[in-house]
């Protein structure tokens, strides 16, 4: 479990593999891609190019990929079993300067594959697909890595794109060059593959299964090869990862700021209203207080004056007049709901009941000579049974 997700995590479920051979008389890459999806490979595209630059050109997404590099450049020969990779060397190959070149052994039941190539050769093809950003972790050199998709080919004799396999109960037995190899079909685990792919899914299955034991003097390159790929894949997976990071807090940062922008329109809105409030609950302070001053000053008024017209009206009757009511400064208007008191100023309505006609003029005389009485104003009088009733409105005169 552990093995299939530090897998996932380095290669993700998409994998490459590229052969460099020959098809048809020309150099051409051979491209295989097959994703992984309930635990078995399906093929997502093949497809073949005559350059890396059109490979790159193209928006197939290559990840990463595996090499087999099968061109002209590749030597190889099938010899006898040999134990000693030196000897073995120099057997295949007798005037070979081991430092010129990569080699790669694969030994089969009976004898041993050896593929050559210069280093010069295999440098060069290496820094073309890393000069276009296309990141290969590792390569093979020659047929030899066939090996890989043999066990699941039903065939006595497997064709690769210039080799034909010949194969008893599962093991090569020998494997004969062919340029002019015949296309052919294979179903392989429910993958229709053409012996122009063979390698390159071959190639995939030796990354996939980590299963390539060969025997070869460039493994210090596919490890620094497979560094290479893992620094970059983190390096992008870094800026995938900070990109959301930073779409995300972006993200909060504009509903944090949308809330607190809401939040202070929330807090104006209600400073507005309190302001309104506290107007208003200012001049409400301010009527009350005038009205408070208002009754202070009538009660004032009374309490100095009142008295002293009261009396002055009570010591005048005659005893054919009896008051039934004294109201100083009376209201003009019954009192109604958020509207100011109307008073009517300097005034005094006086009622009562007269028994005598002469009497009440005389009283009236009496009144109306006082000195603080501006004026006298009957503003009712009426017929009562024995006598009559009155309402009189005694204006005061300030100035005494």
């Amino acid at each position: 479990m552990l093995e299939t997700v530090l897998k996932y995590l380095k290669y993700g479920n998409t994998f490459t593999a590229i052969e460099y051979g020959v098809f048809n008389g020309n150099n051409k890459f051979q491209i295989v891609s097959v994703f992984k999806k309930n635990n078995e490979l399906n093929i997502k595209f093949k497809k073949q190019f005559i350059n890396v630059e059109e490979i790159n050109a193209t928006n197939l997404k290559i990840n990463h990929f595996f090499l087999v590099i099968n061109n002209e450049q590749v030597l190889s020969k099938i010899i006898s079993k040999e134990t000693d990779e030196v000897k073995l060397l120099q057997k295949a190959f007798p005037s070979l300067k081991i430092s010129d070149f990569y080699y790669e052994i694969v030994h089969l039941q009976q004898n041993t594959c050896v593929a050559i190539c210069r280093k010069i050769d295999v440098n060069k093809i290496l820094n073309d697909f890393k000069k276009h950003e296309l990141d290969c972790i590792g390569f093979s050199l020659g047929n030899g890595i066939v090996t890989q998709v043999i066990p699941f080919v039903e065939a006595q004799i497997v064709a690769t794109s210039n080799a034909n396999i010949d194969v008893i109960d599962g093991n090569i037995q020998s494997i004969d060059l062919n340029p002019t190899t015949k296309v052919k079909s294979y179903a392989i685990n429910g993958l229709n593959i053409s012996n122009l792919e063979m390698l390159s899914l071959s190639g995939i299955l030796a990354y996939f299964t980590n299963n390539n034991h060969s025997l070869n003097n460039f493994n210090e390159i596919k490890s620094k090869l497979t560094k290479e790929f893992t620094l970059n894949n983190n390096i992008q997976k870094a800026w995938k990862i900070g990109g959301i990071v930073l779409f995300s807090l972006l993200l909060i940062n504009f509903f944090a700021f949308d809330y607190f922008n809401k939040k202070v329109e929330n807090l104006t809105l209600e400073k507005q209203v309190n302001y309104v409030n506290e107007e208003k609950s200012i001049g409400l302070s301010q009527d009350i207080e005038r009205k408070r001053r208002l009754v202070e000053d009538m009660i004032n008024s009374k309490s100095s004056k009142t008295s002293f017209y009261f009396d002055q009206i009570g010591t005048s009757i005659f005893p054919s007049i009896k008051l039934t009511s004294l109201d100083f400064q009376p209201l003009l208007k019954k009192i109604e709901n958020k509207k100011p008191l109307q008073l009517q100023m300097n005034s005094i309505i006086v009622e009562g009941e007269s028994m005598d006609v002469d009497y009440f003029k005389n009283w009236l005389n009496k009144i109306e000579n006082m000195k603080w009485v501006e004026s006298v104003e009957i503003i009712e009088y009426g017929n009562l049974v024995g006598g009559a009733i009155f309402i009189l409105n005694i204006q005061i005169n300030e100035q005494n």
